[in-house]
C-alpha cells in the first residue's frame, strides 16, 4: 500500500501580508517576525506566482531580514547588521508597497 504524498503547503500573499501586519502592530517581535519570514520566503513561497512588483519587495525585505541582529549596536562586528527599528521600517515600507500594488492591480486591467 503506498502513503500518499502529503500535500505541499505554500504561503501565500495574504500570509505575508497578515505576517507583516503582525509585526507593524506589535503582536509579534522582531526576531519572531524575522524567522518566519525568512522560512516563509525561502521555503513556503511559490515566488513563481509573483507579480514583479510583489518579488522585488519580498525580496528587499528578505535582505534586510536575514542581517537582523538583536545584540547591542555597540557589539556589531559588522557593518550590514540591521537593528529592530531598520526592520520593522523594512516591513513597512514593503507592506506599504504591497497595498499599493494590489490597489493598482485593478485599474491596471481594465
Amino acid at each position: 500500500m503506498n502513503d500518499p504524498k502529503p500535500l505541499e503547503v505554500k504561503a501565500t500573499m495574504p500570509d505575508v501580508v497578515v505576517l507583516l501586519g503582525k509585526l507593524q502592530q506589535r503582536l509579534i517581535s522582531v526576531v519572531d517576525f524575522c524567522n518566519l519570514f525568512e522560512n516563509m520566503w525561502n521555503f513556503e513561497i511559490d515566488k513563481g506566482l509573483l507579480s514583479e512588483e510583489s518579488h522585488r519587495s519580498l525580496d528587499v525585505l528578505f535582505n534586510e531580514v536575514v542581517w537582523f541582529c538583536s545584540a547591542p549596536r555597540e557589539q556589531w562586528d559588522y557593518p550590514k547588521y540591521r537593528d529592530d527599528p531598520e526592520v520593522r521600517q523594512a516591513a513597512s515600507a514593503t507592506l506599504r508597497s504591497l497595498t499599493q500594488e494590489s490597489r493598482d492591480r485593478p485599474a491596471r486591467n481594465r
